[in-house]
């Protein structure tokens, strides 16, 4: 390894390694926050013009420190043109419409936040990830089958996998 090539590579490694440890952003696997796997959810909007959320778990009880939600993204979906995500720490939700006169939903949605540095689930609690979806052909079922959860836990940034099953039906057809 004495050549200019060789030389090169083992430069650009070390420089990338270094750069890795002072980042001190590097995503280290799935890390102590829980989430949902392996279950499905159906639903369907019950009154006109009102946005169906459903409830995803973040069980951060194992966990010494604050889990920090930076960014939620689904990375398996069918028929969606959008999707809204929000968490919430306030009280465990399966489901809600919003807007609504309901005092559990109104509690739940004055709670919830888009992810970022204020998107914190406390050590030792749940929080709740708030999914709605807008479907591309409202006629049809809407579903996401995989959410990818980025969060900051313990000065690390960890990336993890929800496999719940989220779907939106047009009607009373799930």
């Amino acid at each position: 390894m004495t050549g200019p090539f060789s030389r090169a590579l083992v430069a650009a490694s070390v420089v990338a390694l270094v750069a890795t440890m002072l980042s001190g952003c590097a995503v280290l696997g799935d890390g102590p926050l829980g989430v949902d796997d392996g279950n499905a959810i159906c639903g369907y909007v019950t009154t006109e013009g009102a946005v169906k959320y459903f409830g995803t778990s973040l069980d951060n009880q194992g966990n010494a420190d604050a889990a920090v939600i930076l960014k939620v993204r689904a990375t398996s979906a069918r028929n969606v043109a959008e999707v809204d995500l929000l968490v919430q720490d306030a009280e465990p939700v399966m489901s809600l419409e919003w807007p609504s006169d309901e005092p559990f939903a109104a509690n739940a949605m004055a709670d919830a936040v888009a992810p970022g540095e204020d998107a914190v689930v406390a050590p030792g609690a749940f929080g709740t990830l708030l999914v709605a979806i807008t479907p591309e052909d409202a006629s049809s079922k809407a579903r996401i089958d995989e959410i990818a959860i980025t969060y900051r836990s313990g000065g690390h940034v960890h990336t993890v996998f929800s496999r719940l099953r989220i779907v939106l039906a047009p009607s009373d057809s799930c």
